[in-house]
C-alpha cells in the first residue's frame, strides 16, 4: 500500500474508533461487572433504603433474612432480591414499596402492613411506570396487593396476594392493572380481597392464576385484546367478568362453586368480539351470564367447547344479548340449562354450526343412523322454568310439589304449555370433554359450602363429567410430587386443621387379612386394602355384603381377626386415640331426646373439645339456627347435615360413612353430597358405603367389590360407570298389540327383552338406544314413548 493511502487509511480507522468507542478494541470476556449490594442486619448497610441511595443504574441489592421496619421507594432502576423471603414491614399507613422508575425488578420479598386509606389507595407492591417484574413475593395484609400505574409493559408473576383482614366493602384489590398495557400476570394466588382487575389495559395476558374467595376473580374493564388462559377462579362471587371489552379470548378456564348475589362463573356485559373455548363453569348459581353483548353490528360472542355442569343455570341471557353462537358445549346436569333472565325471549343466538349443536344431558332424543347427532331436534320447553324466567322469585318454589304439578299439568293440557325457548337442530349425542384444565379438586373453603344452585341436585347423570375431571386429577397427581404443609401455605393453599406434622398425612388405613366371624359363618373375610391420604375408597355390594361390618372394625367396636392401621394406629389396641381420628357419619342419626345444641355440647364433651368448637362447625355447614330444635324434629336431610357436623368435631382425618343418603330426598341427597365433596377437596380421606351409583361416580377415587364378605376386585370410576352403561336399559311403550312383533324384531338382532303388556324392557349391552329404535321402526312397530334406565348394578361380580 503507497504511504498515502496507508496514511489516509490510518486516520480513516482512528476516526470510527473515537466515533463508536472503546468496545471495539475490549475483548468480549472483559465487561463491566454489575455492581451488587448486599443488606443484612448484621452488614456495613442494614436498611433498603440506605442501600438505594448508593445504587447506582442497574446495581443489584440483595437482600438477606430478616424484618425490615421500613417504607421503601425504588427511584432508580435496579434489581432488588430478596434472599431467605425477606419481611419488608410497613408501619400501618400508606403504601409499603413504591417504584417510581422503570426497568425495576423486586423479587423474593414477604411484603406487609400497608395502610387502609381506599382513597389514598395504600398498597404493598405499587409502580407507577414501566416496565417493572414483580416476582415471586408474598404480599399479605395489604389494602391494595400489587398495583400497577401507567405501567406498560410489566410482569407480575408467581406472587401470593393475601388481603388485609377487614370487611368485603373496605378492602382493596388483590392485583389492580390500571392503564397499563401489555402486561403479563401469570403463575399468581390471590384470595380474600376485592377484585383482581385490568382497568383500561389493553393487550394483556392472564394465565395460570388462581383467584378464590374474591368479589370479582378477575374482572376486565375497558381492557381490548386480552387473554385470559387456564386460570382457576373458585368461590368468588363472580368468576370472571368482562365488561366493555373488545377482543377477548377466554380459553381452558376453570370457574368453579362462586355463589352469592351474582354467582356467575362467567359474565359478559357490553364486550364485543369475545370467545370463549374450551372452558369449564362448574358448580355456580349461573355458569355463563350474557348482557348486551355483542353491542356492535359487526361484532358477536362465540361460546364454543365449554363445559356447563351442575350450575344453577347453565347460560343466562338477558334479552339484550345478540349474535351469539353457542355451539359444540356440555349441558350436564343444570338445574336450568338455559335461562332467560328478566323475561323476554331468545333471539340471535346461534345453537349449531357446521350440523354440529350442543350435548344436552336431558336430551331424550336418539341417533339411528349413528352420527353422533341427534335425529330430532333438543327443545327446551318447561312451563316452570317459563314462569321463573318472567318472576325470578318463584325460583323460591324450585324442587317443591308446586313445581312438578305445574309440570304435570303443562303434559297434561297443550294449552298451557308454553313456547319453546330454545331449539338446537343438531344437538350431540355425547360430551366433548375439554382437556388440560386446572383440576375441580383446587378445593372449597373449610366451610363446605351448602348448594345454592345445581352444584349437587346433578346426582343421576353426572357420572361422565365426574369421570373426565377424575382423569386430569389423576394425571395431576402423578406429575407432581406430593406437597408439604409448608408448601401448601407458602402458596395460600388451605390445608385441613389435622395436618399438622411437616407433611400432608399420605396413608390413611391399611388392612390385611381382616376378618369378623359370627359363629361358623364369616361377615367379612380375610380382605386386604390400603386407602391412601386425601382418597375416597367406595365399598360396593349388596345388602349383607359386609360393608357395614368392615366399617365397624376400624371403628374398633367389633372384634375381628387379622391387622388394621388407621393412621398408624391398631383399633384394638389403641380405641380411643384411633376413635379420635375418626368421624363416622350412621346411615341415621339416632334420636337422643335432645336440642341439636344440647347433642352437639354432649359430642363435644365426649371427644374433649370445647362446645364453642363444636357449636362453630355445626354455624360452618348451615346449622346454627337450628340448636333450639329437638333433633327429631328435623328433616332427614338436616339430620344427616347434623350427623356430619357431629363427626367433624375435633378435626378428624378420616371420615366413615355408612349409606349416607339411603334415607335423603334428591335434594337432601345433592346437599350431602356436595359438601362431602367440598371436604374431599380440601383432602379428607373417607370409606364409605353406598347402593347408590350416583353416590360413588360423585365421591369415589376407587371401588373395592365386596360380596358375600370376601373382596372381588378393586376397580375405577370409569370401569365402573362402563358397567352401568352396559346395564342400561331402554324402556319402550308401544302402540296397543305391538308388543310380540317388537320381542321378535329385538330377538333378531340379538337383545335381551321382555315385556310387561305394551310396555318392552330392552337391555342395551352398551350399545346406542338409537339402534334399537331405528330397528322397531323398520319392522313397522309404532312407538308411543320411550325412557332411559342406567343399569343399578347390584350384582357386585
Amino acid at each position: 500500500m503507497a504511504a498515502p493511502n496507508r496514511a489516509r487509511w490510518l486516520a480513516a480507522v482512528a476516526v470510527a474508533l473515537l466515533l463508536v468507542g472503546p468496545s471495539l478494541v475490549v475483548p468480549r470476556s472483559v465487561s463491566a461487572a454489575v455492581p451488587e449490594i448486599v443488606v443484612c442486619p448484621d452488614c456495613g448497610v442494614r436498611t433498603i433504603s440506605e442501600a438505594l441511595a448508593q445504587a447506582p443504574v442497574g446495581a443489584r441489592v440483595i437482600v438477606r433474612a430478616g424484618t425490615y421496619a421500613e417504607q421503601v421507594v425504588i427511584d432508580r432502576p435496579v434489581t432488588l432480591v430478596g434472599e431467605g423471603q425477606p419481611v419488608i414491614q410497613g408501619n400501618g399507613h400508606g403504601t409499603v414499596v413504591t417504584i417510581t422508575a422503570p426497568d425495576v425488578t423486586i423479587e423474593g420479598f414477604t411484603v406487609r402492613g400497608s395502610g387502609t386509606d381506599l382513597n389514598r389507595e395504600d398498597s404493598g407492591i405499587l409502580a407507577t411506570t414501566g416496565p417493572v417484574v414483580v416476582a415471586n413475593n408474598r404480599v399479605e395484609d395489604a389494602l391494595f396487593g400489587i398495583y400497577l400505574k401507567s405501567a406498560h409493559g410489566s410482569v407480575v408473576r408467581d406472587n401470593v396476594v393475601l388481603a388485609k383482614p377487614l370487611p368485603i366493602a373496605l378492602r382493596g384489590d388483590g392485583i389492580r392493572i390500571w392503564y397499563s398495557n401489555n402486561t403479563t400476570i401469570e403463575r399468581n394466588v390471590a384470595r380474600d380481597g376485592r377484585d383482581v382487575i385490568l382497568w383500561f389495559s389493553h393487550d394483556g395476558v392472564v394465565r395460570d392464576n388462581q383467584f378464590d374467595r374474591n368479589r370479582y376473580g378477575l374482572h376486565l374493564m375497558y381492557s381490548d385484546r386480552a387473554t385470559i388462559e387456564r386460570n382457576s377462579l373458585r368461590a368468588n362471587a363472580v368468576g370472571l367478568y368482562v365488561m366493555y371489552s373488545r377482543e377477548v379470548v377466554v380459553t381452558g378456564n376453570l370457574m368453579n362453586d362462586n355463589h352469592g348475589p351474582s354467582g356467575m362463573g362467567l359474565g359478559i356485559k357490553g364486550s364485543d368480539d369475545v370467545v370463549v373455548e374450551g372452558n369449564r363453569m362448574v358448580s355456580n348459581r349461573i355458569g355463563a351470564q350474557i348482557d348486551e353483548s355483542a353491542r356492535e353490528m359487526t361484532s358477536s360472542v362465540v361460546i364454543r367447547g365449554n363445559v356447563f355442569a351442575y350450575n344453577g343455570i347453565g347460560i343466562g341471557f338477558l334479552p339484550s344479548a345478540q349474535r351469539n353462537t353457542v355451539t359444540g358445549n356440555d349441558f350436564i346436569d343444570n338445574i336450568e340449562q338455559v335461562g332467560i333472565l328478566g323475561g323476554g325471549s331468545l333471539r340471535d343466538i346461534t345453537w349449531s354450526e357446521d350440523g354440529r349443536g350442543n350435548y344436552w344431558s336431558d336430551y331424550v332424543g336418539y341417533d339411528a343412523d349413528g352420527d353422533g347427532i341427534g335425529d330430532v331436534p333438543y327443545r327446551s320447553q318447561r312451563l316452570f322454568e317459563s314462569l321463573i324466567d318472567r318472576n325470578e322469585a318463584l325460583r323460591l318454589f324450585q324442587f317443591s310439589p308446586a313445581e312438578t304439578a305445574i309440570d304435570f299439568a303443562a303434559r297434561a293440557f297443550p294449552e298451557v304449555r308454553p313456547q319453546v325457548k330454545l331449539e338446537d337442530a343438531a344437538p350431540l349425542m355425547r360430551p366433548v370433554m375439554p382437556e388440560g384444565l386446572p383440576p375441580v379438586e383446587n378445593g372449597l373453603s373449610a366451610q363446605a359450602r351448602v348448594v345454592t344452585g345445581a352444584a349437587g341436585v346433578a346426582v343421576a347423570i353426572g357420572g361422565i363429567v365426574m369421570i373426565g375431571a377424575l382423569r386430569r386429577r389423576r394425571a395431576v397427581a402423578t406429575a407432581q410430587p406430593a406437597p408439604t404443609v409448608a408448601g401448601a401455605v407458602a402458596a395460600g393453599v388451605p390445608v385441613l386443621a389435622h395436618a399438622t406434622n411437616g407433611a400432608v398425612p399420605p396413608a390413611a388405613v391399611a388392612v390385611r387379612g381382616l376378618t369378623k366371624r359370627y359363629g361358623r359363618v364369616a361377615a367379612v373375610d380375610g380382605i386386604d386394602f390400603d386407602v391412601r391420604g386425601g382418597e375416597a375408597i367406595a365399598l360396593w355390594g349388596p345388602n349383607g355384603a359386609g360393608k357395614t361390618t368392615i366399617l365397624r372394625c376400624l371403628l374398633g367396636i367389633a372384634r375381628f381377626e387379622g391387622e388394621v392401621r388407621v393412621a398408624g394406629l391398631d383399633p384394638r389396641r389403641d380405641g380411643r386415640a384411633t376413635r379420635r381420628r375418626i368421624g363416622f357419619v350412621p346411615q341415621e342419626l339416632p334420636i337422643p331426646g335432645m336440642t341439636v345444641g344440647e347433642f352437639a355440647h354432649f359430642i363435644a364433651g365426649l371427644k374433649g373439645v370445647p362446645p364453642s368448637a363444636a357449636l362453630e362447625r355445626l354455624e360452618q355447614l348451615g346449622i346454627g339456627d337450628q340448636m333450639a330444635k329437638e333433633v327429631g324434629a328435623l328433616s332427614g336431610g338436616m339430620r344427616q347435615r347434623l350427623a356430619l357436623g357431629l363427626a367433624l368435631i375435633g378435626d378428624p382425618s378420616l371420615l366413615l360413612l355408612d349409606e349416607p343418603t339411603a334415607n335423603l330426598d334428591a335434594r337432601g341427597r345433592a346437599e350431602l353430597l356436595e359438601l362431602l365433596r367440598g371436604l374431599k377437596r380440601q383432602g379428607m380421606t373417607m370409606i364409605f358405603s353406598s347402593h347408590r351409583p350416583e353416590d360413588v361416580l360423585m365421591l369415589a377415587d376407587r371401588i373395592l367389590l365386596i360380596e358375600q364378605g370376601a373382596l372381588h376386585g378393586e376397580i375405577t370410576p370409569e370401569q365402573f360407570l362402563e358397567r352401568l352403561e352396559r346395564d342400561a336399559r331402554l324402556v319402550l311403550h308401544l302402540a296397543e298389540g305391538e308388543a310380540a312383533a317388537a320381542l321378535a324384531a329385538l330377538d333378531r338382532l340379538g337383545y335381551q327383552a321382555t315385556a310387561r303388556g305394551d310396555v318392552v324392557e330392552v337391555v342395551l349391552g352398551g350399545q346406542p338406544k338409537g339402534r334399537v329404535v331405528g330397528a322397531l321402526a323398520r319392522a313397522g312397530v309404532a312407538i308411543e314413548d320411550f325412557e332411559m334406565e342406567r343399569g343399578s348394578w347390584t350384582d357386585a361380580s
